[in-house]
């Protein structure tokens, strides 16, 4: 289960020792955090049109809208089966974070997460600043996950060399360069970011390129999405495409069944030398690996699937545990956990 910051670890939850035998987990409520980027080219078209007085005129809706549309119709969905929480960036209209999040994860919030999505997109695209506010806030309740919402590079570092870095814009000047370091292409840092949360903090992160069609906004994003831990399976790119209205409200709606289906509670406290194996559809899942299943929190048995067995799961495919305690102080079967516990 996922608790808000601040409750006690197990609040609500009673664990039992080991028992051995074979059962079906129940379904976590995971914890995400959607990290949506609403910078001024989210107030573009999907063709990459700004309209007038600044750009081309509009050849469909502008990107914002689409993604306010899409995004109320998955949280109305999935209010009561995922906890949502919200980080915008940037957060004041040019490169800045806040270090304090919008809307903690909740269920049973999705008013609240919409009505912080009003007001005009502007500013650059500080994506980095905004991936670490919300993986510090998640540190603190389970089920982990970060949902990516961009539609272009990260910028907005100003360390970097304006005369010699990679431009989200074009060049200016004689010799050319970027016109400040904050616009210097930052995808580089938000990758490694991304890869130093999954592994040294547990948090995975879901991509999803809103527009999204230049080779090196493609590319960037590809390498976030591998970075981030859970790639989308079978498609041309890692990432979740949201090319297209339709493409990314099928993204979205994607993401949460998968997040809803893939984290499990067994309710058991399991001891180091106790033996787990867990099962998709009746075949054998690997353990700790990054196309498996691994521990979301092992103190309270709560595990997550990865990669092609987290889809298996969405679709319906049974999920079963198996446990042979070995630890000294295991129970026998007790008869209030159900049919099936203690099968094997």
């Amino acid at each position: 289960y996922t608790y808000p910051p601040g409750d006690p670890p197990d609040a609500g939850r009673q664990l039992i020792p080991c028992v051995t035998g074979v059962f079906t987990p129940e379904p976590i409520v995971p914890a995400v955090m959607l990290v949506v980027d609403r910078s001024g080219s989210m107030n573009f078209d999907f063709a990459g049109n700004a309209g007038p007085p600044f750009g081309n005129p509009l050849t469909g809706p502008r990107r914002w809208t689409v993604l306010r549309a899409s995004l109320e119709n998955t949280l109305s969905r999935f209010d009561d089966r995922v906890a949502f929480g919200m980080v915008q960036f940037p957060g004041d209209g040019q490169c800045g974070v806040s270090s304090s999040i919008e809307v903690l994860p909740s269920v049973g919030n999705a008013d609240e997460l919409m009505a912080h999505l009003d007001g005009v997109p502007e500013g650059g695209t500080p994506t980095f600043g905004a991936i670490t506010t919300a993986a510090t806030q998640l540190a603190s309740v389970r089920g982990q996950a970060l949902v990516l919402i961009t539609d272009g590079d990260p910028n907005c570092n100003a360390a970097l060399d304006a005369a010699t870095c990679d431009c989200t814009q074009p060049r200016l000047g004689n010799p050319p360069r970027c016109n400040d370091e904050e616009t210097c292409r930052d995808a580089a840092r938000v990758t490694e970011g991304l890869r130093g949360l999954r592994v040294d903090r547990g948090v995975v992160t879901y991509v999803v390129g809103v527009g999204a069609s230049s080779p090196a906004v493609v590319r960037a994003l590809n390498d976030m999405a591998r970075a981030g831990g859970v790639p989308r399976l079978g498609g041309t790119n890692a990432f979740y495409s949201g090319a297209t209205e339709t493409e990314l409200a099928e993204a979205l709606d994607a993401i949460s069944t998968r997040l809803s289906r893939c984290t499990w509670a067994t309710g058991t406290r399991l001891g180091p030398n106790d033996l787990v194996v867990v099962t998709v559809g009746g075949e054998v899942v690997p353990a700790r690996v990054a196309d498996g299943w691994d521990w979301a929190d092992a103190a309270s048995g709560d595990l997550v699937l990865r990669g092609a067995w987290c889809t298996r799961a969405a679709a319906g495919e049974e999920v079963r545990v198996s446990l042979e305690c070995r630890g000294p102080n295991c129970l026998p079967l007790p008869a209030q956990r159900g049919e099936g516990r203690g099968e094997g």
